[in-house]
C-alpha cells in the first residue's frame, strides 16, 4: 500500500503540471509547421488575424545566467524570462507585492520571486530597489512573485518586460524583425471557443498579413496553428527547451503501481486459500451450530477489511518515512498531508475498504462453501479448484514480474544508447562560459590571450550549444520560403567541436565578406531542400559556402533536421574553449586568471558541454532510476508470496518428504521435487509475458529517433532471470524441508 500510495503521489502530480492556472483550457502557445519558436512581430499578426483574443504574451528565456548588483552584493538569476505586460493575465503565478497590471509596464523593471527577494534583500522592502543586471542596466523592482510551482513548465525567478530587449541587445527594430524566430508566443482565448475554427482563421490570417507586410507570394503558407498549453508537457516537438514529461514512463509507473497492489492481494488469495484447511473445521462446527453461509462471508470479508485498515495506518507512517528519500529519488516535492484534506482521509478510507473487498473476496467465498460433513471427516483439502487458482494467480504473478524484467533491462539498454551514441561531434574536454565586462567589445584580445594558455587547444564564440540550437529562421533558399534551424557560430567553431566540411570551405577569417553573408549547411538541408549543388546557392541575402556533416544538434529524442551555421558576431555571446586532456586544473585556472584580467567584476562560471549534454537526458535517466526502483520492489513482493506458497507446500507434505527420506531419497533429489511443481508454471509464465512486454517495450521505443531494438539476449535474460529469481526463493524453503529430521514428523503416527 505504502508503494502505491508514493506512485499515486507521484503520478498525479506529473498530470496536474501547469493545471494550477485558473486558465488552464484557454492557453494556448502560436506554432508554425512544426517549429514552436516565433518571430517578435507575429504576436501583433495574430492580435489583428484574431481579435477574439483576450490576450496575447511573447516569452523569452534567456539563454544564460544574469550578473544581479544590489549595493555591493552580487549574484546570478540562472532563470531570467522576458515577458509581456499580460504574462500575470494569462498565467496564474501570485504576486506577493505589486501590482500584477502594472508590474511590467515599465521596460526597465523587474519582477523577482520570494526566494530571490530574500537573497539580495534580506528584510528590507524589495519594491522599488534597483537591480544592475550584468553591470549594464539598472532595473527597478516593481513586484515580488511567489515561487514558480515545481509542476510549472515555465521556469523564472525573475521576469523583466518584453521590450527589454531593445536596451539588452541593443537593436531597435529587434521587435519588428520577421527574420528571427527565437520566441514563444501564447495567446489566452474565451471560455467557450473552436479550435479548429480558430485555426483555421488564424492561418489564413497571418499568411495575407504577412504577405502584404513583407511581399510574399500568394501561394506561400506559414501554416501558424494553436496548440493548447495542457499538450505541451508531454508532447515530443523538436527544439522545445520546455520541460517535458513521458506520458508513457508514467503509464508503466502507473502499471507497476497498480501490479505490486495486485501482488499481494494474490498472496494474500493465495495464502488464505492455502491455509483454508486450518480453519476448515471452525467453518463445519460454525455450520452445524447454526452459522448462515452469509454470516461467516461478513465475518471473513470483515477480517479482511480490517487487515487492510491496519496494513493502512502502517502505509501511511511508512510514506511518511519513505517521502523524504523519494522526493530526493524523483526531484519532487510531494506531501500527503491528510489532517489537513479531509476528502483524502476518505479517499484512503475507501481505498483501504476496496482492497480489503478484493483480498478477502476469493477466500471468504471459498471458506464458506465448505460441507460440514466432509470437513468434520478431513475431506476439505482433496478438492483441485484452490490448487488450480494458486497455479493461474502463480502464473499471473511471475507473468507480471518477468514483464517487468525486460522492460527493466530494455530501459537501462536505451538509457545507456543515448549516454554513448556518436553524437557525430566531439564533446570530450570542451567548457563553455558567457562573455562578460569587456569581454564582448574586446572578443579578438580575449581570444589570443587564451589562446596563448598551454592547454587551450581552440577557441570559439556561438550564439548556441550543440544539443541546445533554440533558433530557427525563415529564409528564402534560392526563390523558395524555408523554415531551418539556425547555429550562429565563428570560424573556429568546426575545429572546437570537429565538425566536417563535406563540400566547400569553412567561414574565412581573412574575408570580411564572410560574416553576415555566408553560410554553411548540414547533408539533412541539402537533402529536404533537393539541392544538388549546394555550394553557391543563394540563402536570404548570402551565399551557401559550405556543407557539414550531420550532427545531433538538438537530443536524440529528434531526427537530425536542416541546420545552418552563420557566422554573425553580434548574435553570438557563448564562448566554447577545447582544452587538453592534461593538467586540467591548471589549464582552468589560467583560464579564469584571463577572464579576471578582462572581467574582473563578475565571477568566472564555467560549465563541461558533456554535462550539458547529459542534462537533456537527466529526465529520462531519473525516471530509469525510479522504474528500477519500484521494479525491484515489485519483484520482491512477488517473491515474498512464493516463498509462503513454498513454504506451505513443504509443510503440507512433511510426511511425504519424511518417508520419501527414509526410502533413500536425497536431499537434492527432494529440492527438485518440490521446486519442480513451482518452475513449471513460472516458465509458462514467460509465453505470456515476454510478448506482451516486447510489444510495449517497441512502443516505448518510438519516443526516440534514435533507439536500439529489442534484442532476443534480452528476451532470454528475462526469462532466466525470473526463473533464477523463482528458484532461488523456492529452495531456500525446500532445502529446509529436504533437511529436517524425518523421525520429528513420523513420531506419532
Amino acid at each position: 500500500m505504502a508503494l502505491f500510495l508514493l506512485i499515486v503521489a507521484y503520478v498525479t502530480n506529473e498530470l496536474k503540471t501547469d493545471r494550477f492556472h485558473a486558465n488552464y483550457h484557454q492557453i494556448y502557445r502560436l506554432e508554425v509547421s512544426e517549429f514552436v519558436n516565433t518571430p517578435s512581430i507575429a504576436s501583433s499578426f495574430l492580435a489583428t488575424a484574431l481579435p477574439e483574443a483576450l490576450e496575447v504574451c511573447r516569452i523569452n528565456r534567456e539563454g544564460r545566467s544574469v550578473l544581479t548588483q544590489v549595493g555591493d552584493k552580487q549574484m546570478r538569476i540562472d532563470e531570467l524570462l522576458l515577458a509581456d505586460s499580460s504574462f500575470f493575465s494569462i498565467f496564474s503565478f501570485d504576486l506577493i507585492h505589486g501590482d500584477a497590471a502594472t508590474a511590467l509596464s515599465n521596460p526597465l523593471s523587474i519582477v523577482i520571486s520570494e526566494s530571490e527577494a530574500d537573497k539580495l534583500f534580506g528584510d528590507q522592502h524589495p519594491i522599488g530597489q534597483t537591480l544592475k543586471l550584468n553591470n549594464r542596466l539598472n532595473f527597478v523592482v516593481s513586484g515580488v512573485m511567489a515561487d514558480f510551482p515545481a509542476n510549472s513548465i515555465l521556469k523564472a525567478t525573475a521576469v523583466i518586460p518584453f521590450h527589454a530587449l531593445v536596451q539588452l541587445r541593443g537593436d531597435p527594430d529587434i521587435l519588428s524583425d520577421w527574420n528571427n524566430w527565437n520566441y514563444h508566443t501564447y495567446v489566452l482565448l474565451p471560455r467557450a471557443h473552436d479550435l479548429a475554427a480558430i485555426n483555421k482563421k488564424l492561418s489564413e490570417g497571418m499568411d495575407r498579413i504577412a504577405g502584404e507586410t513583407f511581399g510574399f507570394p500568394p501561394e506561400v503558407k506559414l501554416g501558424f496553428f494553436l496548440r493548447p498549453f495542457s499538450d505541451i508537457y508531454f508532447a515530443r516537438i523538436p527544439n522545445d527547451s520546455l520541460d517535458k514529461g513521458n506520458m508513457t514512463f508514467i503509464l508503466i509507473f502507473m502499471a507497476i503501481g497498480l501490479f505490486i497492489l495486485i501482488i499481494a492481494v494474490i498472496n494474500f488469495i493465495n495464502l488464505s486459500t492455502a491455509m483454508a484447511f486450518r480453519r476448515a473445521r471452525e467453518v463445519g462446527l460454525k455450520k452445524v451450530l447454526g452459522s448462515s453461509r452469509g454470516m461467516l462471508m461478513r465475518q471473513y470479508l470483515t477480517e479482511s477489511i480490517l487487515v487492510c485498515l491496519a496494513a493502512l495506518i502502517i502505509a501511511l507512517v511508512l510514506v511518511e518515512i519513505l517521502l523524504p528519500g523519494f522526493n530526493k529519488l524523483t526531484e519532487s516535492n510531494l506531501a500527503y498531508k491528510l489532517a489537513e484534506v479531509p476528502l483524502l482521509i476518505v479517499m484512503a478510507l475507501a481505498f483501504a475498504l476496496v482492497v480489503g473487498m478484493l483480498a478477502g473476496l476469493y477466500p471468504a467465498f471459498y471458506l464458506t462453501r465448505f460441507e460440514p460433513a466432509a470437513v468434520l471427516k478431513g475431506e476439505v483439502t482433496k478438492g483441485k479448484k484452490a490448487s488450480r487458482l494458486r497455479k493461474t494467480l502463480i502464473v499471473f504473478q511471475f507473468a507480471v514480474s518477468i514483464a517487468i524484467i525486460l522492460c527493466t533491462i530494455v530501459i537501462f539498454s536505451q538509457m545507456s544508447f543515448m549516454r554513448h551514441k556518436d553524437l557525430g561531434f566531439d564533446h570530450q574536454n570542451i567548457i563553455y562560459f558567457s562573455g562578460s565586462g569587456e569581454i564582448p567589445r574586446n572578443y579578438e584580445a580575449f581570444k589570443n590571450e587564451l589562446k596563448q594558455i598551454p592547454g587551450v587547444e581552440y577557441v570559439a564564440i556561438s550564439g548556441g550549444l550543440p544539443g541546445y540550437v533554440g533558433m530557427n529562421w525563415g529564409r528564402m533558399v534560392d526563390t523558395v520560403e524555408r523554415r531551418i534551424d539556425a547555429l550562429v557560430v565563428d570560424p573556429e567553431f568546426l575545429d572546437v567541436y570537429g565538425l566536417k566540411i563535406t563540400r566547400g570551405r569553412n567561414f574565412d577569417p581573412r574575408m570580411g565578406t564572410d560574416i553576415n553573408n555566408t553560410f554553411i549547411l548540414n547533408e539533412t538541408a541539402v537533402r529536404q531542400f533537393q539541392l544538388e549543388d549546394p555550394v553557391g546557392v543563394r540563402f536570404a541575402n548570402g551565399t551557401v559556402i559550405g556543407v557539414i556533416d550531420d550532427f545531433s544538434y538538438v537530443s536524440v529524442h529528434h531526427p537530425i533536421g536542416p541546420l545552418v551555421l552563420a557566422w554573425m558576431p553580434e548574435w553570438s555571446h557563448f564562448i566554447n574553449v577545447k582544452i587538453s586532456p592534461h593538467n586540467t586544473k591548471q589549464t582552468l585556472d589560467e583560464i579564469g586568471r584571463v577572464w579576471h584580467s578582462f572581467a574582473p567584476d563578475f565571477p568566472f562560471n564555467y560549465r563541461f558541454i558533456d554535462d550539458a549534454i547529459g542534462r537533456l537526458y537527466q529526465k529520462e535517466e531519473r525516471l530509469a532510476k525510479i522504474f528500477l526502483f519500484f521494479s525491484l520492489l515489485a519483484i520482491f513482493v512477488a517473491c515474498l508470496g512464493l516463498s509462503g506458497l513454498a513454504l506451505f507446500t513443504a509443510q503440507q507434505r512433511t510426511k511425504e518428504l519424511s518417508i520419501r527420506k527414509v526410502l533413500g531419497a536425497t536431499a537434492n533429489g527432494l529440492v527438485l521435487l518440490l521446486t519442480g511443481d513451482f518452475l513449471r508454471w513460472v516458465l509458462l509464465a514467460n509465453l505470456f509475458a515476454l510478448p506482451l512486454a516486447w510489444y510495449a517495450m517497441n512502443r516505448w521505443l518510438e519516443n526516440f529517433a534514435f533507439r536500439i531494438s529489442v534484442q532476443w539476449w534480452m528476451l532470454a535474460a528475462s526469462a532466466l532471470i525470473a526463473l533464477t529469481i523463482a528458484l532461488v526463493t523456492i529452495s531456500v524453503q525446500a532445502f529446509r524441508a529436504a533437511m529436517a529430521n524425518p523421525a520429528d514428523a513420523l513420531k506419532y503416527e
